[in-house]
């Protein structure tokens, strides 16, 4: 079982608190609460969004699991950048979430939900509004990842063969995918000689420079543990493979009129939505009694 310690709630109409789907995630893997809640059971919601039945899934227990991973792994990540980079400037940063940044987490829930349960033609115009910010969010992550790996703290060396990714929404990984990534892979390449690819990968290319951008400056990993390390890498590819499905999704959704694709893609956006805001929270929230959960 999973021990929550006080996160930020508000009273809403898209997340439902479900500790008995939390507990069954959890049970199903091994590791540390950070491995489990920040990786490992975002891996399987995500997985179950693209291949399994859409009817039967846990929506709001779902989106609620995804608040609690984003909101604590942003306190985890604060809290090892304070004892690794003590002047960093992003501790001089305190904002305690309320209200209003929780209606902008279920506002963008709700959008994707909307699409989820709607008709045809309401699930590809979310798709196709999605695809360019989707793959903003891939082009971020991605250059977030290719900068940490290619400056690790001083004196450690980064895994060999992490991740490659030559080109537009192909990244591949050393660690485990969500189930269906691979599909949408191969689906995305056979789909290329019909779409836009230069202005495709010219957005790709903004993004991912932004994200490096961001970890070579304000943000950095020097001076975490190996262990610490290790952890940030796993749980931002689990990260980057959750835009590129929903990038990919988009995408195709559109490219293709796949109404089906466009409605996994948008419960995907929706998961997704707290490894953006609800992490955010976390990593501003300064004070100084926050906890991450336990097992127990």
């Amino acid at each position: 079982m999973i021990e929550l310690p006080n996160h930020p709630w508000f009273p809403n109409d898209v997340m439902t608190p479900d500790p008995a789907l939390l507990d069954a995630l959890a049970a199903d893997e091994s590791g540390s609460v950070e491995r489990l809640l920040f990786g490992r059971v975002p891996l399987k919601l995500f997985g179950d969004a693209l291949t399994t039945d859409l009817d039967a899934y846990p929506v709001a227990g779902a989106l609620w699991v995804m608040h609690l991973s984003g909101y604590f792994g942003g306190v985890w990540l604060r809290r090892e950048i304070a004892r690794a980079l003590p002047d960093a400037p992003l501790l001089e940063v305190d904002i305690t979430p309320d209200a209003a940044v929780f209606d902008e987490l279920t506002t963008a829930q709700s959008d994707a939900l909307a699409a989820l349960g709607g008709d045809d033609d309401r699930a590809l115009a979310y798709a196709a509004a999605q695809s360019a910010p989707q793959l903003d969010g891939y082009g971020y992550n991605h250059g977030y990842l290719v900068e940490i790996l290619e400056a690790p703290p001083a004196g450690l060396t980064s895994p060999p063969g992490f991740f490659t990714a030559p080109g537009l929404l192909d990244a591949t990984y050393s660690v485990d995918e969500i189930a269906g990534l691979d599909e949408l892979r191969r689906r995305f390449a056979d789909e290329l000689p019909n779409l836009d690819v230069d202005t495709l990968t010219a957005q790709q290319t903004a993004a991912h420079e932004r994200g490096r951008s961001v970890w070579s400056t304000g943000l950095s990993v020097q001076g975490f543990p190996q262990a610490e390390y290790e952890q940030l890498l796993e749980l931002s590819a689990y990260f980057l493979q959750g835009t590129q499905a929903a990038a990919i999704a988009a995408i195709l959704a559109t490219a293709d009129g796949d109404a089906a694709l466009a409605r996994r893609g948008a419960l995907v956006a929706a998961l997704l939505s707290p490894w953006t805001i609800s992490y955010r929270m976390g990593l501003l929230d300064g004070r100084i009694d926050r906890a991450l959960p336990a097992l127990a």
